[in-house]
């Protein structure tokens, strides 16, 4: 398994969300639209709407789940908690050993 984290996704310009607040009885509450193109963008912000940034959500490395091939699995809060189960335990579960005497099927079977 890699240790590199690929970028996220960039989306592209168009639909665009934007929002503006409204008076809603005595409270206020947002109304979203979105735009198809640059002309749509232009009439809604004259009317009042904005682009919203949204920062991306941070990754988080822990609590995470470890699997083994025997099928045990964990969810661990640390690295020094994933490092006491040992050996063998991976991020992603793996296919399981198969049992002594038990054939080993050659293809996934036909669904």
């Amino acid at each position: 398994m890699a240790d590199e984290q690929t970028a996220p996704a960039t989306p592209p310009e168009f639909p665009k969300p934007l929002v503006r607040l409204v008076v809603s009885g005595l409270t206020w509450a947002p109304e979203m639209i979105l735009c198809a193109d640059a002309d749509a963008e232009a009439a809604a912000t004259a009317a009042g709407f904005e682009a919203v940034t949204v920062p991306p959500l941070p990754i988080v490395e822990f609590p995470k789940w470890r699997y083994h091939r025997d099928g045990r699995r964990f969810v661990v809060p640390n690295q020094e908690a994933s490092e006491k189960l040992g050996e063998g335990f991976e991020d992603l579960p793996q296919d399981p050993e198969p049992k002594e005497g038990e054939a080993v099927p050659a293809e996934p079977p036909a669904a």
